[in-house]
């Protein structure tokens, strides 16, 4: 391991970002 590439990393924040905003509208909605 330790040998995440860049990519790797911008997917992994874009993936938590997407997540976030999922629980933000799933909080919103209930």
């Amino acid at each position: 391991m330790g040998c995440a590439t860049s990519a790797d990393e911008k997917r992994q924040k874009e993936y938590s970002k997407a997540l976030d905003r999922l629980i933000k509208e799933d909080a919103e909605r209930a």
